[in-house]
């Protein structure tokens, strides 16, 4: 009876271990979906492109081709900042990849700058941090952005100066 037992428990962990090695095999074996790029890259594949905010640092591009998103994150004074493009239908999509149950939302149809078609600002606590997402869409050219922050104290900070320097003009002035 006790080799009975110590056989099932044998077979029990092989088997387990098994399972956990399929497991394992599968995680391993899926590709990133995202593409380290430059600016360049990201206007012959997708055709946007953004504008580096004067200051940034450690600026890099990378795209999700599928899915046609653009990203550039950067620094800028001490702080990081993750930039996105996508084109769109026909109004704001959230593609800032920020999932927070949002404590401030406003949106707006360009009240906050006059200048895009349709804004939205969101705001989060994370533990001691603070998140901050402005969603903006430019309807001539039909593309949705995001810009994102997370930092301990936000107080006064205007995120939406930032999102006007990224923002890169894709077609003339109205």
């Amino acid at each position: 009876m006790k080799k009975l037992n110590l056989m099932l428990i044998v077979l029990c962990i092989a088997v387990l271990l098994t399972a956990a090695a399929a497991k394992a095999d599968t995680l391993v074996g899926m590709a990133n979906p995202w593409t380290e790029t430059d600016a360049d890259g990201l206007m012959q594949t997708l055709g946007v492109q953004f504008n580096v905010p004067e200051g940034a640092e450690n600026v890099i591009y990378r795209m999700m081709e599928s899915e046609k998103i653009a990203e550039m994150q950067f620094t800028l004074n001490d702080m990081p900042f993750t930039a996105r493009i996508k084109p769109a239908g026909i109004e704001i999509e959230d593609i800032s990849g920020m999932f927070y149950d949002w404590e401030y939302e406003e949106s707006a149809k360009g009240e906050f700058t006059r200048r895009w078609f349709q804004e939205k600002l969101m705001k989060a606590h994370d533990g001691e941090d603070t998140v901050e997402v402005f969603l903006w869409f430019d309807i001539v050219p039909g593309l949705t952005y995001s810009l994102s922050t997370k930092a301990p104290d936000l107080d006064g900070f205007d995120i939406i100066a930032i999102a006007e320097a990224v923002w890169h003009q894709a077609q003339g002035e109205a």
